[in-house]
């Protein structure tokens, strides 16, 4: 079940210094353009084009848990929200993921979509890195540094 689009906003914001600024500001934009930190509440994997698409179907077939997705429709990419603290789950340069230090221009989802939209916030979760990539087809399990010794 999608929840409303301002308690979307309202979670999005959180990881701000400001929130209630940060909500003021994204509203009085005039493209709607707020960027987010990352790093402090999630983390952003980067995934391109149709491996993006083909992910995103996947992990709604399968009934994976799915945090709030953007998907940038002009360039053709999406930004999966993961749980802070994955950056060490993710082998090599593909996908890209953007946390501490890092920001996420994001769209005000309680305007109309224009080039970026958010494609799903069914609850106020994370999509799961494990899930994630498996559901992106490159990689077939995670990295697990902890197994891995074993």
């Amino acid at each position: 079940m999608e929840f409303p689009a301002h308690v979307l906003a309202a979670w999005l914001v959180q990881g701000t210094s400001d929130r209630d600024k940060a909500l003021a500001t994204w509203h009085s934009e005039p493209h709607g353009i707020l960027l987010l930190p990352a790093g402090i509440r999630w983390d952003a994997v980067k995934v391109l084009g149709e491996q993006g698409r083909l992910a995103y179907v996947r992990l709604q077939n399968r009934g994976a848990s799915l945090g709030p997705i953007l998907w940038d429709r002009w360039r053709d990419h999406m930004y999966f929200l993961v749980p802070t603290g994955s950056a060490a789950l993710w082998p090599g340069p593909k996908p890209r993921l953007i946390t501490t230090g890092g920001w996420l221009a994001t769209p005000d989802p309680r305007r109309a979509p224009r080039r970026a939209v958010w494609l799903c916030a069914p609850e106020v979760s994370l999509t799961r890195p494990d899930h994630l990539l498996r559901a992106a087809g490159d990689i077939p399990t995670i990295h697990d540094p902890a197994t891995a010794a074993r």
